[in-house]
């Protein structure tokens, strides 16, 4: 007797169940990185707002602050040029954010960096020390959900 040859019957079904195991697993990953995102998206926003400085004034920063109006102060201490110092603040109540620093002369220099924040905002303000010690801002800060999710940390 002959052996029976059950391959040919078998290759239809097995590749059927192949395709549906392979959309399954690619919903599952969509899903996955879905929900991964939206989770970050409430993680950070719940840190408030992040606030980056960049010294790009060929001069070192001294006694660097940041400062919530009538509120909290963040010391960040001296900024060598060329350097990046990042922060996350959350305000207790309507208020502004000003930074302060001391040149190398001694020179106190005062700017508001965020005009209007408060309670629940989790936006970016991105700082940057010019080389004539003038300040330039980028000011996001009124957002209430930060859709930069995971990014948003870097």
């Amino acid at each position: 007797m002959a052996a029976k040859d059950t391959t040919a019957s078998q290759g239809p079904p097995l590749r059927f169940s192949q395709k549906l195991l392979s959309r399954k697993m690619s919903f599952a990953l969509v899903v996955g990185v879905f929900l991964f995102y939206v989770i970050g998206i409430f993680v950070r926003s719940s840190q408030g707002i992040r606030l980056v400085l960049h010294n790009e004034s060929g001069a070192i920063l001294k006694n660097a602050t940041i400062r919530f109006e009538n509120e909290k102060q963040y010391s960040l201490g001296e900024i060598a040029p060329g350097k990046t110092r990042k922060l996350f603040v959350i305000s207790d109540s309507k208020s502004n954010i000003r930074l302060n620093f001391a040149d190398p002369n001694g020179l106190i220099h005062s700017e508001i960096v965020a005009g209007y924040v408060e309670n629940g905002y989790c936006g970016d303000v991105t700082v940057q020390v010019q080389p004539d010690l003038r300040v330039k801002l980028l000011d996001e800060s009124l957002e209430l959900w930060n859709w930069k999710s995971w990014y948003g940390f870097l």
